[in-house]
């Protein structure tokens, strides 16, 4: 059999339904016509996917991330090349080439050669949520070779956003312009609030409408549209974005937002309050560590005069600890007013800055711990390295809190049961080392590669927009209600479960692993075996990707819907 004459099979046989089906959106219903038409036209015109082949979530937030695929698709569409050096020159620094989410890499270059993006400090901070009035900065850009100010102008049209001095200077006049043009419906904009799906598809599908408007009346008048230059997108640095990860194209916070009281009658107007929080932060960057010296330098003193320091002598020596930093060093103990250390061959007892003390009150966390620490007159003032070694146990599981720390640093996670939690605005700093037969929940961050020296289970209980690789001989992955993941790659074979209300947009496999079991829906599967690759379990592939010449489905199990094959494999066999 030839390759399109087996691809033609595969396809009649596995997909007699698109994966995404703009009429089926169930939790549509309650937005009117208007707003569910925009959703509907984006969707038939591939810019904009489902949550589920029955889902929009139209009230989760967006990301800068989902909105760079969303309109590199469009620009796609309408004749823009995505740039032939795509994969060869990264445009952002946070987007490197060696990024697995390939789609978001050759947008990401299609989007920044366009000026659609320009990003902050070279940086696409693809992960954060984008604002309303960053939004709208970006779709004017997108709108760059019109003049949507003279059509405003030329039609009497004007703006009236009340909360205008609230919106940052670059985008005050597009946002009044946007008000003016119908595009946003709403005289309070709320610009540092985070958008939403629902938000997204209407304003796209309405600028979209107005463009088109635009070059009607030119045409009709013979007048071409004016180019008017849009001021760039990067911000003040008195400036932050709203950096919670969320997930795939399609994702948000990690409660399902609840519905309004009443019938939304516009698009603009779903009672979902977002965060209100200034714009465009620098990434975090972990604290320094400074190399102590070589030689404690301590000496006897009195009692009273600062904390005692003990040994296993019956009598208790007692001298100031001198060094203002020490790096890997041993918690005996912990409280919120004082740490107990050991350093060389002595117990030091320390004080502890009033600001530290959430986090040394974390007595289980601690113990054990292997600690850098910066310190003034025996007072520890910061920490500049975690490694927690504390085992936990399934009924009391370590807990390692991301909102315990101000400022990110390094920390290395060893412990057999742990909840890793709050570590959205961290960067690269979170570390998991897990033992064999180890059991984790994690919520939202951007994790290192999940490392395991055996058997794990980890739980995904938030959406988290970047990469997650396990690594582990034998890893069960479950995504939980409500939570989702952008992209999960898995160095060994591993079990996948995605409970219902749960997301997983893409699972990459490679050329050795050639049998995933699952239980549940992801959305795209990519595997590199050139052999047989084997579906276990039931649920949905809705896009399976490869080089496998024969795939095996369990029967009354995994329904792949659409299979795309590499251009050298002659045929595939589907049993």
């Amino acid at each position: 059999m030839k390759k399109t004459a087996s691809f033609l099979v595969v396809a009649s046989m596995l997909a007699a339904t698109p994966a995404y089906s703009a009429s089926s959106f169930t939790d549509m219903a309650r937005y009117d016509d208007t707003t569910q038409q925009a959703v509907n036209d984006l969707v038939n015109r591939q810019v904009i996917k489902g949550t589920s082949s029955t889902t929009f979530s139209p009230a989760r937030e967006i990301t800068r991330g989902q909105v760079v695929k969303m309109l590199g698709r469009y620009l796609e569409a309408t004749g823009k090349a995505v740039p032939s050096n795509w994969e060869t020159k990264a445009r952002f620094t946070d987007v490197p080439l060696s990024i697995n989410d390939r789609e978001l890499l050759q947008y990401a270059a299609l989007v920044c050669d366009e000026g659609v993006f320009v990003g902050s400090d070279g940086k696409l901070n693809a992960a954060s949520m984008l604002t309303r009035e960053n939004l709208v900065l970006v779709l004017t850009r997108l709108a760059k070779d019109v003049d949507l100010a003279k059509y405003a102008n030329d039609n009497g049209l004007t703006g009236n956003v009340k909360d205008l001095a609230a919106v940052k200077e670059e985008a005050k006049e597009a946002v009044q312009l946007f008000n003016a043009l119908g595009i946003s419906n709403v005289d309070v904009f709320n610009p540092k609030n985070a958008v939403l799906r629902v938000h997204f598809a209407s304003f796209l599908a309405k600028l979209l409408q107005t463009i088109e408007n635009v070059e009607q009346e030119a045409d009709a008048t013979g007048d071409a549209p004016i180019v008017k230059p849009v001021a760039p997108e990067q911000e003040s640095e008195t400036d932050t974005d709203i950096v919670k990860p969320v997930a795939p194209e399609q994702e948000t916070n990690t409660e399902q937002p609840t519905a309004p009281d009443e019938t939304e009658t516009k698009p603009e107007e779903p009672n979902v309050t977002a965060p209100n929080i200034d714009e465009e932060p620098l990434p975090p960057t972990a604290g320094e560590n400074t190399t102590p010296p070589s030689t404690g330098g301590n000496s006897t003193i009195p009692n009273e005069q600062g904390p005692i320091v003990s040994d296993e002598e019956d009598e208790e020596p007692t001298y100031t600890f001198e060094l203002e930093d020490v790096e890997n060093v041993e918690i005996v103990s912990s409280t919120s007013s004082e740490v107990v250390i050991r350093y060389e061959n002595d117990v030091v007892k320390l004080g502890v800055e009033e600001a530290l003390a959430p986090i040394f009150n974390e007595s289980a966390m601690l113990s054990g711990a292997i600690v850098s620490l910066s310190m003034e007159d025996d007072v520890v003032t910061a920490i500049n390295a975690l490694h927690v070694t504390a085992s936990g146990s399934a009924a009391s599981p370590i807990t390692i809190d991301g909102a315990l720390f101000e400022e990110p640093i390094p920390i290395v996670i060893e412990a057999k049961y742990a909840n890793v939690k709050n570590f959205a605005d961290y960067y690269d700093t979170i570390d998991i080392q897990a033992p064999a037969n180890a059991v984790y929940t994690v919520g939202a961050g951007e994790f290192e590669t999940i490392t395991g020296k055996g058997s794990l289970m980890i739980t995904f209980t938030e959406a988290i927009a970047y990469e997650v690789t396990i690594d582990a001989p034998a890893a069960q992955v479950i995504v939980a209600e409500n939570a989702s993941l952008e992209t999960l790659t898995s160095t060994e074979a591993l079990s996948i479960t995605v409970q219902p209300g749960g997301h997983l947009q893409d699972v990459y496999l490679p050329a050795h692993v050639d049998t995933l079991t699952m239980h549940g829906d992801i959305v795209s599967v990519n595997v590199e075996t050139t052999s047989s690759f084997t579906l276990k379990g039931f649920g949905n592939v809705y896009e399976l990707f490869g080089e496998a010449t024969a795939v095996y489905v369990e029967q009354n199990g995994v329904v792949v819907h659409e299979l795309y094959v590499d251009p050298f494999v002659d045929e595939v066999t589907i049993k």
